[in-house]
């Protein structure tokens, strides 16, 4: 899987497995705007846990090109797998 394939496939989980009270819930916590798919922390886990399984092999500089690229996203729950 290539860098770009595992952004799309770790966002469409995310997208899957968005709610909107959640991400309501988020908007109310924080007072600075913020950008949340709306999916709950254990589910963000998830999510992580399957893009490692598949980015763990990848060398130093593939990772940090997926990681760079959640980042700069800035959306809350691509943050936290960073």
């Amino acid at each position: 899987m290539t860098v770009p394939e595992l952004l799309e496939a770790t966002r469409a989980r995310l997208r899957d497995a968005a709610r909107r009270e959640v991400a309501e819930g988020m908007r109310g916590f924080f007072h600075e705007p913020i950008q949340p798919y709306g999916v709950a922390a254990p589910q963000v886990r998830e999510v992580a846990r399957l893009a490692y399984r598949e980015l763990k092999a990848w060398p130093v500089a593939q990772r940090d090109r997926f990681m760079t690229a959640l980042w700069k996203s800035g959306r809350m729950e691509e943050g936290s797998i960073v």
